[in-house]
């Protein structure tokens, strides 16, 4: 089922644990922590809706590895790359714009992952009372957002139900639109591509369209 708008939760990585250990003759040998895994959003020309995220859905990036022995540094969290249609908007709860993609394989930092913590290592010159002192990693950037998708396209079809808008599209491209004869055959848009051109075909309009009649304007946005 088509989808443009949809919730979701986001959080980056925690940064990794800084390390405790010593080196014989107990010097400090504690390293720091992997940094946590950041989230970014990167547009992609072959997804054309939502409905790939569940409402509500969560998504994490990896958390950064405690600091190992003889100062070792901790592995820095995998990032999570969340591949999105054109053009995507995503807002905070408060209805704030906070990133777009508005271009294929762009991609954008949409949460940081948190710093990994100091290992007593880095303490080993700040006095007897710190040579067992480490820290906590740092906590990874988090937001519950909304992705809301305004479609793309190069060329589109716009008209009265029924008018063979879908049959047009299906004979230029490699969409597969429903088509019938009865009006609003299509319910959702339908995209296409045709040698790198992105045609869509909307849902057919009517008189007193933006007062909500026939399938309203629910896809209006997508004209723009």
């Amino acid at each position: 089922m088509f989808k443009d708008k949809v919730r979701v939760n986001l959080k980056a990585g925690n940064g990794g644990n800084g390390k405790v250990s010593f080196y014989a003759g107990q010097k400090p040998s504690g390293g720091i922590g992997g940094d946590g895994g950041n989230i970014y959003l990167e547009g992609a020309i072959d997804i054309y809706d939502l409905s790939f995220i569940n409402q509500d859905q969560t998504y994490k990036a990896e958390n950064g590895i405690e600091g190992g022995t003889a100062n070792h540094k901790g592995a820095k969290g995998k990032d999570l790359v969340i591949k999105v249609p054109l053009i995507t908007k995503v807002y905070n709860k408060e209805g704030e714009l906070i990133s777009a993609i508005n271009k294929a394989k762009e991609r954008k930092l949409l949460l940081s992952g948190g710093r990994g913590g100091l290992g007593n290592y880095f303490y080993r010159t700040k006095g007897l009372d710190n040579l067992r002192k480490a820290d906590q990693g740092g906590e990874g950037e988090d937001v519950g957002a909304i992705f809301e998708l305004e479609l793309f396209s190069d060329v589109l079809f716009i008209g009265f139900p029924n008018a063979g808008k879908s049959s047009i599209l299906n004979a230029l491209t490699n969409a597969d639109s429903k088509v019938a004869s009865y009006a609003f055959t299509t319910l959702n848009p339908i995209l296409g591509r045709l040698q790198g051109i992105t045609l869509m075909d909307l849902p057919g309009l009517i008189e007193g369209t933006s007062e909500g009649k026939g399938l309203g304007k629910g896809f209006v946005k997508h004209t723009r």
